[in-house]
Order: structure tokens, then sequence, then C-alpha cells
């Protein structure tokens, strides 16, 4: 797993970025920018790595925002944007397919803002016992709300005293009037800030933990795999795909100088890895898909290079 912090501006994100093994065969994944809560006076800790490490075991990567906190909602919305510009930005340095802002308490309302006011808009925003429009700031939420707002998933409780559900009651009804869609799930018990609502992250509370509550991460992580985008798998190559003339042993190739440099240039260090006496009696093409990342394309490339140096002897 990558575990980097990334400084932004004012801010910084911190990674979990799950590692890609040519075994699992992942190609991108749904990435998931998680805003935990604190009131905007610190980040709460039960409300990020638990989170990020959740979305990992679903096989998604995770981004922690540590907001600016102790300076209002504007500065740490600012931080927000600026966040999904970054995560946007490096799609491919991710392996990314999509993006989704997951925020609690005051990070979903940095959330929320977040994605109705950038021009970067994520795939979807995941928002728990969200006040939209109790803290004070220039960034209105609800009245901002339209049709190019993202797509919904909304986790509150209805016996929270902290933020009234009334909060996501009238999102869901500006989400609606506006066309755009959203699942919710309002639970009955559960004081705020039940985050996963499991034992470790409950602080010894019980009225925490152990309850209802504690499925919605599944359901969110089966709302994003269903409704935004799933696990993509790198392209499958059998046997029979592979070029005849990919078919000799590597050992046959190591004859031309011109064809080794070939294979360098598609496949750095294959040789090297595999020139030894138990490996170079293998078929060149069967060495390359079980041990790279690669797709037809490059294998073709790769036999029609091979065949004309082949051609010229």
């Amino acid at each position: 797993m990558q575990n980097d912090k990334i400084k932004l501006t004012n801010a910084y994100i911190e990674t979990y970025v799950l590692d890609n093994f040519k075994e699992l065969s992942v190609k991108k994944r749904p990435g998931v920018l998680i805003c935990p809560g604190g009131g905007l006076a610190f980040c709460s800790n039960r409300e990020g790595e638990p989170v990020a490490l959740a979305f990992n075991n679903a096989g998604f990567n995770a981004f922690v925002l540590k907001y600016t906190v102790k300076n209002g909602a504007d500065k740490a919305i600012d931080d927000g944007i600026e966040a999904l510009k970054y995560l946007n930005d490096n799609k491919e340095k991710y392996g990314l397919n999509s993006i989704v802002i997951c925020g609690f308490s005051a990070g979903a309302h940095v959330a929320a803002a977040a994605s109705v006011f950038t021009k970067e808009k994520p795939s979807g925003m995941i928002l728990v016992y969200p006040p939209v429009s109790e803290l004070r700031g220039s960034y209105d939420i609800l009245a901002n709300i339209d049709c190019n707002t993202p797509k919904a998933f909304i986790v509150h409780s209805y016996c929270d005293k902290t933020v009234s559900v009334e909060q996501s009651l009238k999102l869901m009804n500006k989400l609606y009037e506006k066309g755009v869609d959203f699942e919710s799930h309002i639970y009955h018990s559960g004081e705020h800030g039940f985050s996963l609502a499991t034992k470790p992250i409950s602080a010894g509370k019980e009225n925490v933990y152990n309850l209802a509550n504690k499925n919605w991460i599944d359901m969110a992580i089966r709302w994003i795999s269903d409704c935004i985008a799933d696990i993509e798998f790198q392209e499958k190559i059998q046997k029979e795909d592979i070029p005849n003339n990919l078919m000799h042993p590597l050992i046959n190739y190591l004859f031309n100088e011109r064809i080794i440099n070939a294979i360098n240039e598609f496949y750095p260090k294959l040789i090297e890895e595999n020139n030894s006496e138990q490996f170079s009696s293998f078929p060149l093409g069967m060495i390359i898909i079980y041990t790279r990342d690669t797709n037809l394309d490059q294998i073709n490339l790769l036999s029609n290079k091979i065949y004309q140096i082949e051609k010229e002897l």
C-alpha cells in the first residue's frame, strides 16, 4: 500500500492506495476522498483512517483530507475543492476510474459544498449526518444545487441531537426538486458521530456500536459499485491469443541483438529476469503474459517487429 502525505496549499491528503499485484489483474479502481468531521475545530481520526481502510477492504483506493481547521467553513471548503482537483489531475497516477467524496458532519458540509461549487465534479458524494445549512460561510449549498450536482448517498440518524435529521431531509428534497439521483438511509438510533458504528472506533460508548447503522458502509460500497464505477480488470490474454512466432523458447531469441533490443523495448528487464536455465526454455509469449501487465496490441507489435527482423536474416 502507498501511504503518502500530499501537500496542498493549506492542507494535505493522506493516501491509502492499494498495490496492484500482477495476480490480481486490477486495471483501475474507484477512489474515495474522505473528509472527517470535527466541527471545523479538528479532523476526527475516527472518521479518517478506519473509513479509508473499510473502502480499501472493498478494493477501492482511499484518500483522507486533513483540511484547514479553526479558520471557518470557507477555508475548509477551499481545501476540498483543491483536493478534488488534485485527484482529478492524478487519476492515472492512482489508477482511478472515478472519484467519490465522502464526508462526516462538518466534513460532509465540506464534501457537499466542494461537490456543488467545484468545476472538478466528483462522480458522487457520500454524506453522513451532514449539516448542509448550519455552518456559516459564503458557500450556500442548498441554494446552489442544480441538475449538475453529483448523485448522493445520504446517511443520518433520527435521534441525532447535534445535527438534526431535518438537514438531510432538506438536502434530499432539494436534490429531488433538481432531479439529482440519490439514495438515503435514515436510522432510528445512533448518536451523532457514529462513524462506522463499530466497537474499535466507539471510544467505549455502547450507544455508538453494534447498531443497525454499521451496515451503511456496506451499502455505500454497493452503491459505488452499482451507480458510480466498479473495479476494472486487465484484459485476460489466453495462450491461443499469442502469435505463433512468440511461442518459441526465450533462449531461441537470444542469438540476435536486434531481437533482444526489441524485447527490451517492449518489456524491460524481461530477459534479465528470465535468462536462466530454469526459465529460458519457456515460450517467450507465455513468459510475457505471466510476468508482465500487457495487452494484445503490445504483444502483436512485438510479434510484428520480431517477424520483420527475422525476415531480414
